[in-house]
């Protein structure tokens, strides 16, 4: 079983007001923290849903077939690409998560049962593990082709794919939050950098 990684950084991150993807978090991009994650994490090869074609050599960079669609989007051009490799499943993060770590998503890798097509934590819909394949794909072309303005949402697509809601069982809403604007990532900034202080010997006696 080969699985590969997709990080999904092809949004406009027009609430933050500059691109979520190369914000930094100790001099590394939260695009590089994810890359590594899903490396660490056993991916075979990751790739990019997003336009970052030119930055880096290293960057295997899946284009969007149509743009300002939103994620469902990202991933179907990235489903159609991987299904000429020889991957069987495909680990999705969203590139503005900067608390996620391995533990989140090596529960999601195991192998998917014939049946099941993609599995993701009831708590949140990132990550989450899609089966590759020519049914699945036709799936989500359909999920697109509808007018409901519900039909770009990640929502309907792991419905439609009738995908299995993991529990998260060792898994604490922290890991799962997004950042979107401005004051969040402050938020977050603030958070990674309070620090405990020990007991005073004096204190605990």
């Amino acid at each position: 079983m080969s699985i590969a990684g997709l990080v999904l950084a092809g949004g406009k991150s027009s609430r933050m007001g500059q691109d979520k993807a190369m914000l930094t978090i100790e001099n590394e991009t939260l695009l590089e923290r994810n890359v590594r994650l899903l490396k660490q994490a056993g991916c075979d090869d990751v790739f990019i849903s997003g336009n970052y074609q030119g930055r880096s050599k290293q960057l295997n960079v899946i284009d969007d077939l149509s743009a300002n669609i939103g994620p469902v989007s990202g991933i179907l051009s990235s489903l159609k690409h991987l299904l000429t490799t020889s991957h069987s499943q495909v680990v999705i993060v969203a590139v503005d998560m900067p608390n996620l770590t391995i533990k989140q998503l090596q529960p999601l890798m195991s192998k998917l049962d014939s049946s099941c097509n993609g599995q993701f934590y009831h708590d949140s819909l990132f990550p989450l593990v899609i089966k590759i394949s020519d049914s699945v794909i036709s799936t989500i072309e359909l999920q697109l082709n509808n007018n409901d303005k519900r039909s770009k949402s990640i929502y309907r697509l792991t419905d439609n794919l009738m995908m299995i809601g993991r529990l998260a069982t060792e898994v604490q809403q922290p890991h799962f939050i997004n950042v979107n604007t401005p004051e969040q990532w402050q938020n977050h900034l603030a958070q990674q950098t309070l620090v405990i202080k020990p007991a005073n010997k004096r204190d605990s006696t």
